[in-house]
């Protein structure tokens, strides 16, 4: 009884806390939220081993030598920089990525054009073509910087040597807020996020820098020249970055910094009033010119509708600012007509035309959720699940997303850097309070969510599919659960639903593929009914019920005659035994029988409520699928797994 009525009080305290989370949340205003947390809400966990090391590959030469007769000369110069660390596959840059460059490069014939990479290792093997399309244009250099060199004899030499960097929650996004102005104080130029187009010669542009809307100003794309207001703002965003840098606030070290500087240059407060007068001749151009489509509508790039309004608003831009960190799992064809496929056309032909199809379509992802509020533990299962994911789908992009806040156990942290030896993980960090932001379920949730909560068994299975179909919503691919095994490519799957058994037909795996009209339907379909559910019906619509329920009505009350696109597989595709029978997995007498059924299968599941925590038998079929899918991992815990 003691026991009960202590957990009773901690659920009750973690209810209270979580309320006043949310009362915070709620009266705090957008724009305090968005500096808090990077758009799409996510932390990154990937590593920056590479920045440390010391690497003897020639692939690409160094930058900062002084035997480099690449070297800017002059401040006719842009530049990108990729901060990521690559595993074993290599450097790599997709189509988007490219384009950028090309376009830069294409429209600025006069100017010379840099990508610098942190990590140095040879291209891997879908970026080696990117990379001769792009050195087809002579003004393109591509280079590796060694930060420890780059920061010596700088204002940042001893700051960031001090490991300062270290402490970050988002070291690679903040190490590309440092690189921008430190490149831009060291030789001066133009500074160029990977997620543009550039639709305009910036060849006369000096000093300036973009209003992300009337109100901020953006750090993607700005210039500072060797004259002396372009070293004063250098030095200025410099000094400014060295004393406020803040590890903690995703936005506090880039847009942060330039907006800063320039409240203190102009003397005012808004981009609005930032005029060059005001600002001593320093350019804030308005939101039209480089980020004609704001955030908060970046689907506008890759939607059909209205795609005549949307061009004539992007024809008057200089460059167009594409929100990669919200678009990047849009699928984008090369025979579409949707807005950034009709300016990637025409501002970067060789790289549009001559890629393979599907590095435009970085959309084509698996989804793994880990919704509980609980210290991000990764168990073995759950890492050879994405493991096998990522090795049998080298073309689609693998998603773990936590709730979590905590950091990785120690452990946890061995198998995180198992999974970043595929260049297709990602490992990211949700905020859910702007996760539902400009989604359907936005007012359902804050109407709805108090009360929802106080029932632990809801938040544990309906509640985590609704975020699972929520993430389907946004990016479109296949929602698995971290207790399988992934045995071949899902990359054929488009529209399904998988039944874990034929008793209920509960449903367990599913997938959108929403470049279709009844893939989109669909989805928004279930998001209507998710919507309509409230306190008294609610724990009535699980999401087998929100999937049935979104199908009759497309199918059936509307006639869709798309509904062939739907496909229900039944158990033996995803579940080849029932889920509740252990012995399938764990017996040696069902081996060879599970085995037999599993030859047709996509997935096979292991039930983590019956076995997280139990060794499996030398010869079950679950080590053996795990050992041939997720060979790393298997290594790594062998007799442990």
């Amino acid at each position: 009884m003691k026991k009960f009525i202590k957990m009773k009080k901690r659920l009750l305290w973690c209810g209270f806390t979580f309320a006043v989370v949310l009362l915070i949340l709620m009266i705090s205003t957008e724009s305090n939220i968005i500096q808090r947390i990077p758009f799409l809400d996510v932390m990154t966990v990937n590593g920056i081993r590479c920045y440390d090391e010391v690497s003897t590959v020639k692939s690409i030469l160094d930058f900062d030598s002084e035997t480099d007769a690449g070297k800017p000369t002059s401040s006719k110069n842009i530049f990108f920089h990729e901060t990521s660390c690559f595993g074993d596959e290599g450097l790599t840059l997709n189509a988007r990525q490219a384009c950028a460059i090309e376009s830069a490069a294409r429209m600025n014939p006069s100017m010379t054009v840099y990508l610098l990479f942190i990590s140095k290792s040879e291209f891997s093997n879908s970026t080696r073509e990117i990379v001769r399309h792009l050195l087809n244009y002579s003004n393109v250099k591509i280079r590796h910087i060694d930060p420890q060199k780059y920061m010596k004899d700088t204002p940042l030499d001893a700051w960031y040597a001090s490991g300062i960097l270290k402490k970050s929650h988002w070291p690679v996004s903040h190490m590309s807020d440092i690189l921008r102005y430190l490149t831009l104080w060291k030789y001066g130029g133009i500074y160029l996020d990977l997620d543009v187009v550039v639709t305009s010669s910036l060849e006369d542009l000096t000093n300036f820098a973009g209003a992300e809307s009337w109100d901020d100003v953006a750090a993607g794309i700005m210039g500072f020249d060797m004259s002396k207001l372009g070293r004063r703002v250098a030095d200025a965003c410099v000094r400014d970055l060295k004393k406020n840098f803040r590890g903690d606030v995703w936005g506090n070290n880039g847009p942060g910094v330039i907006t800063r500087t320039l409240q203190k240059l102009c003397a005012t407060t808004y981009a609005r009033d930032m005029t060059a007068n005001r600002c001593h001749g320093f350019t804030v151009y308005p939101p039209s010119v480089f980020y004609p489509i704001h955030y908060k509508k970046w689907k506008k790039y890759f939607e059909i509708k209205d795609s005549n309004m949307t061009l004539k608003i992007l024809n008057k831009a200089k460059a167009i600012h594409v929100w990669n960190n919200l678009s990047k799992a849009e699928k984008v064809r090369v025979n579409s007509n949707v807005p950034y496929a009709v300016i990637a056309r025409n501002y970067c032909p060789h790289v549009f035309n001559n890629c393979d199809e599907q590095m435009l379509i970085p959309s084509r992802c698996i989804f793994f959720h880990e919704t509980t509020c609980s210290p991000p533990n990764l168990t073995p299962q759950q890492a050879c699940a994405v493991e096998s994911s990522a090795r049998n789908n080298r073309n689609l992009n693998i998603f773990l997303l936590f709730f979590a806040t905590e950091q990785f156990s120690e452990k946890s942290k061995k198998y995180v850097k198992i999974l970043e030896t595929y260049d297709n993980v990602y490992i990211r960090r949700i905020r859910l309070s702007t996760y539902i932001i400009e989604t359907p379920i936005k007012d359902w949730f804050w109407a709805n969510i108090r009360r929802f909560w106080e029932n632990h068994d809801w938040l544990h299975k309906n509640f985590h599919d609704y975020i699972r179909m929520l993430t389907l919503w946004k990016f479109g691919g296949v929602s698995l659960n971290l207790n399988s095994v992934v045995l071949t490519s899902l990359d054929k799957l488009t529209t399904f639903a998988g039944v874990q058994n034929n008793r209920d037909m509960g449903v367990g795996v599913f997938g959108v593929d929403t470049s279709t009209n009844f893939g989109r339907n669909f989805i928004d379909a279930c998001m209507e009914i998710i919507k309509s559910t409230n306190a008294n019906n609610y724990l009535q619509y699980n999401i087998t019920r929100v999937i049935t329920e979104a199908v009759w009505k497309l199918c059936y009350q509307q006639n869709d005659k798309e509904c062939q696109r739907f496909t229900i597989y039944p158990p033996e595709k995803f579940y080849p035994s029932f889920p509740d029978s252990r012995e399938v997995y764990l017996n040696k007498t069902r081996v060879k029988e599970m085995l037999k059924m599993g030859k047709n299968a996509l997935t096979i599941h292991l039930l983590n409520d019956y076995n997280k925590d139990t060794a499996a038998n030398n010869v079950a079929a679950f080590k053996k699928a795990a050992k041939q899918n997720c060979p790393k991992i298997y290594k790594f815990v062998e007799e442990n797994f």
